[in-house]
């Protein structure tokens, strides 16, 4: 059996708060982490549509936390968005790429931070 679904959403959000911890950094520049931030955030609202889709569905109830929950996701997605045109990303795919490279160039920040974070929550 895996982790517990609380912990599933603590490790995601936590993944996005690293991401915009990047971003903050002044060797980061115009090539900031938005569009791998706006990925998972994209990821986040597809998993709480087949969460919604279950609950009014299947089980035909509603939790208020959870429809709180599905806002949130929602809203990190309109956020990742308005970063990106205010950054004027490039294309999403290279601009994806780009990110990653970012990422690599600061490998000597990222590799540890993202090991410990592959430690705590895998």
């Amino acid at each position: 059996m895996g982790p517990a679904p609380g912990v599933w959403g603590a490790a995601g959000y936590s993944f996005i708060l690293i991401l915009v911890g990047f971003a903050r950094l002044s060797s980061a520049g115009h090539r900031r982490v938005w569009t791998l931030s706006l990925s998972a955030a994209l990821g986040f609202s597809l998993c709480s549509l087949i969460f919604a889709g279950i609950s009014a569905f299947k089980i035909g109830s509603y939790c208020i936390l959870c429809i709180a929950t599905y806002g949130i996701n929602f809203f990190l997605v309109y956020m990742g968005w308005i970063a990106r045109r205010r950054f004027h990303a490039e294309p999403f795919l290279s601009a994806w790429v780009g990110d990653l490279r970012f990422l690599w160039s600061i490998r000597r920040v990222s590799l540890p931070i993202f090991t410990l974070f592959g430690a705590v929550f895998c």
